[in-house]
This record gives C-alpha cells, structure tokens and sequence, in this order.
C-alpha cells in the first residue's frame, strides 16, 4: 500500500496524468495498428532494397537506406510524422487507417500524433 501512494504521489508532483484520456483509450488500438504497420513497412522497404543492393553487387546497407527514403516522406509518404512538417492527410498509412476504421479527420490528427510520440519513444530505446 505505501508502495502505491508513492508512486501516485510522485506522478502528482510531477503534473502526470495518471490515465489516458477517453479519446486516448479509444484509438489505442489503431495507435498500435499504425505503429506496428509503419515499423513492418520500413522492416520490408530495408530487407528489399538489401536484396536488391547486393543482386547488383553493391554493400546491403546502401540499399536498405534507400528503400527507407523510398518509403519515407522523401517519395511515397507511406511512413511520415508529423516532425517532418507532414500532416496526417499526407500519410498513405493513416489514409487506410480512416478508410478502414471510418474515422473522423479529427481522429486522425489525433491517432497521428499519438503514433508520432510512439516510434519517437521506441527510437530512443
């Protein structure tokens, strides 16, 4: 018990919230979907521009780098954050993510920067 009210007194002193907002709790879901599509979508872009490289002889890390500017909000804007000056209708990701779920573009924006603070989190990992 004291353990507990520690770590709620510790959360309070530092302004945290302690749960997720009604919103928030909602899109969890499609905040994983997005996240885990965008990462499986940069898994692949790398392992095929890898395989790629080295069919024509040249080092796999240059053509991993490539399909990730492939991917990325250099060309196709499958995977984009919003640090990138992208909004959330720009994101191939987050357009099928609407399609599918039938979300509001207001939801969007939301879910958008929620995956944002996800992978920015998973980065520094």
């Amino acid at each position: 018990m004291i353990f507990t009210e520690l770590i709620v007194n510790s959360f309070t002193c530092l302004n945290l919230p302690l749960l997720a907002t009604t919103n928030e709790a909602e899109y969890a879901p499609i905040v994983l979907t997005g996240v885990l599509l965008s990462l499986v979508v940069i898994y692949l872009a790398s392992k095929i521009g890898g395989k790629l490289s080295r069919m024509i002889d040249l080092p796999p890390v240059l053509g991993e780098l490539v399909g990730g500017v492939i991917v990325g909000a250099s060309a196709l804007h499958l995977v984009v954050f919003p640090d990138s000056g992208i909004a959330a209708s720009d994101s191939t990701i987050m357009t099928i993510l609407q399609f599918i779920n039938n979300l509001t573009p207001d939801a969007v924006t939301s879910i958008f920067q929620t995956q944002s603070e996800v992978v920015s989190v998973l980065a520094e990992l």
